[in-house]
């Protein structure tokens, strides 16, 4: 990571992340809950009181806000500073001097997606401490919506770290933002599924190598993948909580609460 990315927010810039991620997440419920049909299953399925890695499929470059908002909904709303931090590619969310700004403000971590990243993850590492986290497992955008293999540098962070793992799927954003598309389009029916935690607690006392955090990976992946396939069966994954769900519909007939 290039340093000149990336600077600590300093006490005037944390008030004004803080109004901007609160714009930001009232702007998100109204593009995907109005504008757009999200339909939220195993909301339930994770306790928000302690930071939680999110470990979802990537195809678009708003992914990780659709996540991160539905991750901390409604407390989102009210504070803000709920919201996940993510990395972003530096080439494009940093290049710009005001795009750099605000993608500080939204708690963006800059990554070389072109070479291996170590003070990257050195970064996500700290930041997992004490905040939740949204990191793409794949790496890079499916182009097809298929769900890609994923990197042993993210089953080192979780070995490193011993964070709450919720594996996350999401279905519809290709037809939300398409490849080569900068615009998005609205009317589009959207499903994101919220895994039951996975627990790696019993790698945690294992040699940190590269067969390990291959195996810790692909347990994710696999579970992703399985959340696909359900999902292309139109039979939503079996969720851990008795109220799994949510859409805008619920949320209306239940005051703004889940079901």
């Amino acid at each position: 990571m290039d340093p000149r990315y990336y600077k600590p927010l300093n006490r005037v810039e944390r008030s004004i992340s803080y109004v901007v991620l609160a714009f930001t997440a009232l702007a998100c419920i109204i593009f995907f809950c109005l504008l757009n049909r999200t339909h939220v299953h195993g909301w339930l399925n994770f306790s928000r009181r302690k930071p939680v890695l999110l470990l979802p499929n990537h195809t678009t470059m708003i992914d990780s806000f659709l996540v991160e908002v539905f991750a901390g909904f409604p407390w989102a709303l009210v504070r803000p500073g709920m919201l996940a931090y993510h990395p972003a590619a530096a080439e494009n969310f940093f290049s710009h001097p005001v795009l750099a700004w605000f993608s500080r403000m939204w708690r963006c971590i800059p990554v070389n997606h072109t070479r291996k990243d170590p003070t990257a993850m050195r970064l996500m590492a700290t930041v997992l401490a004490t905040n939740p986290l949204v990191v793409f497992p794949a790496g890079t955008r499916s182009r097809d919506g298929s769900v890609g293999r994923g990197r042993p540098g993210v089953g080192r962070l979780i070995l490193d770290t011993q964070p709450v793992v919720v594996p996350v799927y999401i279905a519809g954003m290709g037809a939300v933002l398409p490849i080569g598309k900068r615009v998005p389009r609205l009317f589009k029916r959207l499903d994101i599924y919220f895994a039951c935690p996975i627990d790696f607690s019993a790698h945690e006392c294992s040699s940190n190598d590269r067969d390990t955090s291959r195996k810790i990976i692909d347990r994710v992946m696999d579970e992703i993948c399985r959340m696909q396939e359900a999902h292309l069966a139109r039979r939503p994954a079996a969720p851990c909580s008795p109220r799994p769900s949510f859409s805008l519909a619920r949320l209306r007939r239940f005051g703004g609460r889940g079901e």
